[in-house]
């Protein structure tokens, strides 16, 4: 065993991450995927989750969040444009699903706290509750991360900061699609509204996808820089491997809809700051509608994702209380540490 992972066979992988990138799209890799090729991937996969989250190994933890994004995003590939998409391999679930059980065990020990209390306020007044969480939370708009960028940041830290947060932001439509089957009526056309905002209202050049890749390559950050899976924080990875994990498991869609009504909670006063910051070093407004248009959608996507899906999920199915909150304070949680990191990673800038 553990001959795959060796650096000195450098003919398969020196890392989980290599494995997973070599043999995502690999033509032909259904066949050369042996019985014992996916055991010994399995067995390093539960090495590397024994010493991220039982040793706190840090580049185990990242190693494996490079994974496991690395695979996920492989489900929204197209096939005409790779050679394979081998991320259904039950090597590459396997993979997915172990790490998937070890993130959420570990974020339910550090998080039980402000769970707990979040469902016993949210049992009397769900509204009200979320709101407050929210407001009160030490890395919303109040954290000094935004007030770096609004008043200090460079054009350069402000750049670090866009890209990083390029893996969830660039994803963020397809996962709101990934919402949609399976709920109908009111919920329904009110996820289907955030996606058609997100759809630039059916116009090509109003995507937001589109509209972010046009700012990122008018300040001059290339393709090259926003897609490279290697220069992304473990944080932000986690963090679109948080929404990814819950969008396709249909088990965590209640999940999901918590983690999306935190981000539209938290978003507009965060966007806000970041506009200033980008006109204080020379950005017209004319090269950021990205940012300006998120900062009054999301007023009105936040009510709306509070009025019209979360509160009749819950009325209806009282049940999922708990799985929403459980979405809300991943999020925020996920939030405040990327607040941590990236202020920290672009003061040493």
């Amino acid at each position: 065993m553990n001959q795959l992972f060796k650096p000195s066979n450098a003919k398969i992988a020196t890392s989980l991450f290599s494995f997973a990138q070599s043999n995502v799209y690999k033509k032909g890799f259904d066949r050369e995927c042996t019985s014992d090729i996916e055991e010994e991937a399995v067995s390093y996969t539960k090495q590397l989750i024994e010493k991220a989250f039982g040793q706190a190994d840090p580049d185990a933890l990242l190693d494996l969040h490079r994974t496991v994004f690395q695979i996920l995003t492989a489900n929204f590939a197209l096939h005409w444009k790779k050679d394979a998409i081998n991320a259904q391999l039950p090597v590459f679930m396997r993979i997915v699903h172990l790490f998937s059980e070890a993130v959420d065990a570990s974020d339910r020990k550090r998080l039980s706290g402000d769970f707990d209390a979040l469902v016993a306020a949210g049992k009397d007044d769900l509204s009200g509750a979320i709101k407050e969480h929210v407001k009160q939370h030490p890395h919303n708009v109040h954290h000094p991360v935004f007030d770096f960028l609004e008043h200090e940041a460079t054009f350069e830290q402000l750049s670090e900061f866009i890209v990083q947060e390029a893996p969830f932001d660039m994803l963020f439509g397809d996962i709101v699609s990934l919402m949609l089957p399976g709920i109908y009526d009111e919920m329904k056309m009110e996820i289907l509204n955030n996606y058609l905002d997100e759809m630039g209202e059916m116009k090509v050049d109003g995507v937001h996808r589109t509209m972010r890749v046009n700012m990122m390559e008018k300040i001059g950050i290339t393709a090259e820089r926003y897609e490279n899976i290697e220069g992304f924080c473990v944080e932000e990875l986690a963090l679109a491997n948080m929404y990814m994990l819950a969008g396709f498991n249909r088990n965590k869609l209640a999940e999901l809809i918590g983690m999306l009504l935190a981000t539209e909670e938290v978003v507009p006063g965060r966007l806000r700051k970041q506009v200033f910051g980008w006109r204080r070093v020379g950005v017209p407004d004319e090269n950021m509608p990205y940012l300006i248009q998120h900062i009054s959608l999301d007023v009105v996507h936040a009510s709306g994702w509070m009025d019209n899906v979360v509160l009749p999920l819950i009325s209806e199915n009282p049940n999922v209380l708990p799985d929403m909150i459980w979405g809300v304070v991943r999020r925020l949680d996920a939030a405040g540490t990327i607040c941590d990191v990236l202020l920290e990673r672009m003061k040493k800038m």
